[in-house]
């Protein structure tokens, strides 16, 4: 920018004062005044505002002026800025639209009052605003991100019409409809009853109530239909599936029938659910002790005992059974879940049917294998090393280490065989091998020790066949039992004072987590999880607890000598301990949680 500069007459009389020159911006202008006598002239210096020029040249050292000196100057403006950003947020539901403007701003020379010397200084003059984000502008940036669903015009009109829109939701995405799946309303109660118990876990069997009865033509469960869902779609343009819905699994058993999305009972009786099915079993009821005057009870459906079963008695319903009191030196037995609300005492009780048979002979087999292993380890291990210092026949050796070492193994194998004659799945070829083989004088006919891997094959085989049924798991539950063999395909809950000196075997879990429940004496074993809250005696009675190698223990407190097994791993506790957790671990190894008590 070029300015005029106003010249003042320097013509003096010859005798005037020395004066130096001046310079000075009176209304925007650059005003220079030459000096008097010998005064200095006027100069300027740098300026970081502005570019100065003098003569077309850029001032960029100390430059002296004149009145006649052409003297321009060049000021920068800010540039106006504007940015707009698109960005996606909630997994590509949400578009945000976002526009910022900054004005350009314009300046003018400031006045200054007269100096020898100036660098210049600067004043806004006025701002300039960018122009607004047009509509084809705001659509390309949302192409550009790749938006392209759900687009709110109304947001792209605020944002093109005014400089105080700063951010709006451009676009939002549909979001999915989860299904919802059928579901069944059961009519009926399908937990026991709960009884009323006292800090000491006492029950009061008055609490009990009558057993859930049905009438023929009665509503048993109401199917209520679900919907599909609906899928989602992003701002983007994605389609977000949702998943089908699992269908509704309903099967009608014995006792009852669908019509349309009602499932009626068709007979009297107790009615039952499990796993999807719905059956109404016929209903036996006992309102009195079961004893000489009412003599074993067998019945095809559900058995409820509202007494006590007394000594010798045996009662067995194959539906299941429910004993509102206690059993002593008795026999109950169900393919279906059996509840003793009282104690038990010198009973065999057994649930699951032909499913817990097979997880009966299944562990005794387990047990033997492992036996056998750790027998046929040792004989490779003396055969290698030498150890008796002259050479025997393997089945010499066998025997030697089944009459010393082995001696427990001889009897399992005894125990077995005695009880897998009677099962109706026996293997007569193992039956045999294993009587001849490693009872009385069998193991002297032993020529190789390969035989012993055979046997461990052949058991691991029948093992393996005798895979328990899952859908067919069936559970005990019991407040006390004392010296009482306690067998269940599914889980086995005690509730009360606890066991003592019982075996207790579940195909599932075994949980004794009553207030006050102790565990003393005995075995207890289970496929998956025990959990107990004492265990053992101050006076270290032997009290046994085993899980699969995928299994887990957990007590709250235990005495010395109380012995853990996780698969083939032993642990037997020094000295009381609490908070216990015995596992494996991802590496196989024994690990032992506690804290000393």
């Amino acid at each position: 920018m070029s300015m005029d500069l106003e010249i003042k007459d320097n013509n003096m009389p010859k005798d005037v004062n020395n004066k130096d020159g001046s310079i000075g911006v009176v209304n925007g202008r650059i005003v220079v005044n030459n000096p008097e006598g010998h005064g200095e002239p006027a100069y300027i210096i740098p300026s970081s505002k502005l570019f100065v020029f003098v003569s077309g040249e850029k001032v960029q050292t100390k430059t002296d002026v004149f009145s006649y000196t052409d003297v321009t100057y060049e000021i920068p403006e800010k540039v106006a800025l504007r940015n707009m950003k698109v960005l996606c947020k909630d997994n590509e539901m949400k578009a945000i639209l976002s526009v910022s403007y900054e004005p350009g701003i314009r300046y003018k020379l400031k006045d200054q009052q007269f100096a020898k010397f100036t660098s210049f200084d600067i004043e806004k003059k006025e701002e300039i605003l960018p122009p607004l984000y047009t509509r084809e502008e705001i659509e390309k940036a949302l192409v550009s991100a790749g938006i392209s669903y759900g687009i709110d015009r109304e947001v792209i009109e605020a944002a093109m019409t005014s400089y105080d829109f700063t951010e709006g939701l451009v676009a939002e995405g549909l979001d999915p409809v989860a299904p919802v799946p059928d579901k069944v309303d059961i009519k009926f109660k399908i937990k026991p009853p709960k009884f009323k118990e006292d800090l000491k876990g006492n029950v009061d069997y008055k609490s009990i109530g009558q057993i859930v009865s049905v009438e023929p033509g009665q509503l048993l469960a109401q199917i209520i239909e679900g919907n599909q869902g609906s899928d989602g779609v992003s701002v983007r343009g994605k389609i977000i599936k949702v998943p089908k819905p699992k269908p509704l699994k309903i099967v009608c058993g014995s006792g009852c029938e669908q019509f349309g999305n009602q499932i009626k009972s068709t007979l009297k009786g107790k009615p039952l659910y499990n796993g999807g099915k719905f059956s109404v079993s016929e209903l036996h009821e006992v309102r009195s002790n079961v004893d000489l005057s009412t003599g074993n009870i067998k019945f095809s459906g559900h058995v409820v005992v509202y007494g006590h079963v007394l000594e010798g008695m045996e009662v067995e319903g194959t539906a299941g059974v429910e004993i509102y009191k206690s059993v002593a030196n008795s026999v109950i037995k169900s393919n279906g879940n059996i509840e003793i609300s009282g104690n038990s005492l010198l009973s065999n009780i057994n649930a699951g049917g032909i499913e817990n048979a097979n997880s009966i002979i299944r562990e005794k087999m387990k047990s033997i294998s492992i036996s056998l292993e750790e027998l046929y380890g040792d004989c490779m291990q003396i055969e290698k090393q030498n150890t008796l210092g002259q050479p025997v026949r393997p089945g010499e050796l066998i025997k030697i280490l089944l009459e010393r070492k082995f001696r427990n193994l001889t009897n399992k194998v005894s125990d077995f065989l005695r009880v897998y004659l009677a099962f109706d799945n026996c293997n007569k070829k193992l039956y045999i091998n294993l009587k001849m083989r490693l009872l009385g004088g069998g193991p002297l006919t032993i020529e190789k020790y390969d035989v012993l891997q055979e046997l461990i094959i052949a058991l691991n085989d029948e093992i393996h066949r005798l895979v328990v049924d899952n859908s067919s798991k069936a559970d005990i539950k019991l407040s006390y039992c004392q010296d009482s063999v306690i067998n269940a395909t599914g889980n086995v809950y005690i509730n009360g004072r606890g066991q003592y000196q019982s075996n207790i075997m579940a195909g599932d879990s075994v949980y004794i987590t009553g207030i006050r429940s102790v565990s003393r004496g005995g075995i207890i074993q289970a496929g998956n999880i025990i959990k107990c809250n004492f265990i053992g005696s101050d006076a270290g009675v032997k009290t046994e607890l085993k899980v699969d190698k995928q299994g887990e223990i957990f007590a709250n407190f235990a005495y010395h000598n109380t012995k853990f097994t996780v698969g083939t791993y032993q642990y037997t506790l020094e000295k009381p301990s609490k908070d216990i957790h015995v596992y494996l671990s991802s590496n196989g190894e024994l690990m032992v949680d506690k804290f000393n008590a």
